[in-house]
């Protein structure tokens, strides 16, 4: 009976363990301070930047989405790469909202007076955090921030551990989240490696439907837009290899639902059941499930590749007289001819099908392309039918010699202007090349970690200028909302990678770029420029395992000058034992010792000599007890759940052994 009895208490130590330690993110209420008003048209829906009214959203930042430990992206404590808010100084004027800079501070968006880490007066941006997760995926460029109504949709890596203990981090969550931060609901996860796949997600009536490649299988699922609740998931395709999904450049409540935008283009091979078994065919459907799915294209051969929706078009490469060449097409006939809501919808009446050869070039298969229509505005006749296209060569993969160990690759990358398929000459070079966004007349690119800008307008003569320097690069370049450049940036020599707002149509055509977000503790400023040691420590040299003696060391933190160039008298701190890193005495020879205060280091060096009197103290008492968990989340314990949950248990376990205790008396 006494066995059992510990068994009993074993078992309800270990759920309540479970209870407490393994229970993942939970997501908590996100204070949030104002008010989004949804009678605003959404802007930038997909990228890293999107405007609401008189508020950006935008990315705090990009750090990269690996979380082997499992602690790197734990719901409202991620703030480098998770979604934060400015809000824009202005006035609603025809349902917009009309950005107005400050008189003072010469800026759009609200800031405060603070002092900075030079004790210099600096006007600092007021934002707010609104979603703590690590937002987007590793590579996939066209996913990011998307609003409808009064909610945010986002992806983020997921951060529990698989039966191994693995974090699985290259499978993808995803979520959606009201914009007063009351409720946060995780509502899929891929079941397959999905860092790189393709996902959107769409308004259509009264749901929002995420789309996601989840493997090899197209997955589509309904949310009501109401509660948030999950009302069905279903299988769109399978065996699918490839997908496009569009995503609309504005939102607003009572869009129009029948554009090239609101379907879904996948690639697949043929089967028996095609009318043409070989090959690859194209396909597209409606994210909602709606209707059925149509083939476009399918004459045989498998060298299909789908690049984008933009700006009207679906952009895709296909094989003609066996070279492969870009086309442009709206689709408009496929679409007419095979979905009835299309072809009723009267702004479709008078449109014309358009299908044509953007660019051929005997080299296209080793060109990266960035397709574009020059002053595109959503819903609106195209002033042209001109498309451009950008394309940079592929930086070819190093290739090594089994025999003499060694390895070469190419490192230059060139970008080439095509407008209608005529080359209009380099624009760039460099070991990396990236295309940002497309702006009214400006084409914004980087250039190794150099943001640059080209005016289109200029024609022939147009020539690329830097907008700004030490850009860094993740799978979201620079976007537009509010009238701001939004890129990533360096801050100082500790923080880069964060949001910079730089203003598009300000005085001259721009203005300074300022920092806009919230830095992590580790890479805050700090007003200390260096630590200097002015005395070394009286005891320098040691008996293999003595303990390190502090006594003596004298240590100064130097400060920054400020900008009128007054810098603080040095300043002697408190170096304590857990400033201290480095010291070993268990073997003989030189040891450097580091002491580290407000994230500045100085070094000073002990010598330990052998002496074979001298024991290694083995019954130091430090404590090593192991704090890491075994879960990827440890959610932080509420006293009233344990008094409610593992109370319960806890409560029952001394039942029983009272129980027992009284038996054994009564006997």
């Amino acid at each position: 009976m006494t066995k059992k009895l510990f068994a009993i208490i074993a078992t309800l130590g270990i759920s309540v363990i479970a209870l407490f330690g393994c229970s993942g993110d939970h997501y908590k209420k996100v204070e949030i301070d104002g008010v989004q008003s949804t009678d605003y048209t959404v802007v930038g829906n997909g990228s890293g930047a999107v405007q609401y009214g008189n508020y950006v959203y935008f990315l705090n930042g990009t750090r990269g989405y690996e979380d082997t430990e499992g602690t790197a992206n734990v719901f409202g404590e991620v703030i480098k790469g998770a979604v934060y808010r400015a809000e824009l100084l202005g006035e609603k004027k025809d349902g917009s909202f009309v950005v107005k800079r400050d008189s003072v501070t010469e800026l759009g968006v609200k800031s405060h007076k603070d002092t900075d880490y030079k004790r210099d007066e600096v006007d600092v941006i007021d934002v707010e955090s609104i979603a703590p997760k690590t937002v987007g995926t590793a590579s996939y460029k066209e996913g990011g921030i998307f609003i409808y109504d009064d909610c945010l949709y986002y992806a983020s890596p997921n951060n529990l551990k698989n039966k191994t203990g693995a974090v699985q981090y290259k499978k993808t969550d995803f979520f959606r989240m009201t914009l007063d931060g009351k409720s946060t609901k995780k509502i899929y996860t891929t079941t397959a490696d999905s860092d790189s796949s393709p996902y959107a997600f769409y308004s259509v009536g009264d749901n929002v439907y995420l789309t996601v490649l989840d493997g090899t299988d197209l997955i589509t699922v309904k949310t009501s837009k109401k509660n948030g609740k999950v009302e069905d998931t279903v299988k769109l395709a399978e065996d699918v290899t490839d997908a496009v999904m569009p995503v609309k450049p504005v939102y607003y409540k009572g869009i129009n639902e029948n554009t090239i935008y609101d379907f879904i283009y996948y690639k697949r091979s043929a089967t028996d059941d095609d009318t043409l078994p070989s090959g690859e065919v194209l396909e597209f459907v409606r994210p909602d499930g709606s209707g059925e799915s149509y083939i476009f294209e399918a004459d045989g051969y498998s060298s299909y590749t789908l690049e984008t929706v933009r700006d009207g078009y679906l952009f895709y490469r296909k094989p003609d007289n066996y070279v492969n060449k870009l086309f442009a097409t709206n689709l408009h006939d496929a679409l007419k001819a095979n979905d009835k809501n299309y072809a009723a919808d009267e702004k479709n009446a008078d449109k014309q099908n358009v299908e044509k050869t953007v660019l051929t070039n005997s080299s296209l298969d080793k060109l990266d392309v960035y397709p574009f229509v020059q002053n595109y505005g959503f819903d609106k006749p195209n002033v042209t039918n001109v498309i451009s296209v950008l394309a940079t060569t592929k930086a070819s993969s190093s290739s090594s010699s089994s025999s003499s160990n060694s390895s070469s690759s190419s490192s230059t990358v060139t970008a080439t202007l095509y407008v209608d398929g005529v080359s209009k000459g380099e624009v760039a070079t460099g070991t990396a090349v990236t295309v940002d966004t497309v702006y009214e007349n400006y084409l914004f690119f980087t250039v190794d970690s150099t943001l640059k800008k080209l005016d289109l307008a200029a024609g022939a003569d147009a020539t690329a200028v830097t907008v700004a320097e030490n850009v860094s690069t993740g799978t979201y370049g620079a976007s537009v909302a509010g009238g701001y450049l939004i890129y990533f940036g360096k801050v100082s020599d500790d923080a880069s990678g964060y949001a910079f707002f730089m203003e598009i149509d300000g005085p001259e055509g721009g203005s300074d770029a300022f920092f806009a977000g919230k830095l992590t503790e580790e890479e805050d400023f700090t007003e200390v420029e260096s630590l200097t040691v002015v005395e070394q420590p009286t005891k320098t040299s040691y008996k293999v395992g003595e303990k390190l003696d502090l006594k003596g060391l004298v240590v100064e933190a130097n400060f920054y000058a400020n900008n009128e160039g007054e810098k603080p008298e040095a300043k002697v701190i408190e170096v304590t034992d857990k400033m201290v890193k480095g010291f070993d005495s268990s073997a003989a020879g030189s040891v450097t010792v580091t002491v580290t205060y407000k994230k500045r280091t100085v070094d000073f060096t002990v010598t330990v000599v052998a002496d074979e009197k001298t024991a290694t103290d083995s019954t130091d008492s430090t404590d090593t007890t192991d704090e890491t968990k075994s879960c990827a989340t440890v959610a932080p314990v509420d006293p009233w759940f344990f008094i409610g949950g593992g109370g319960a248990l806890v409560l029952v376990a001394g039942a029983l052994f009272l129980g027992k205790r009284k038996a054994t008396e009564n006997a």
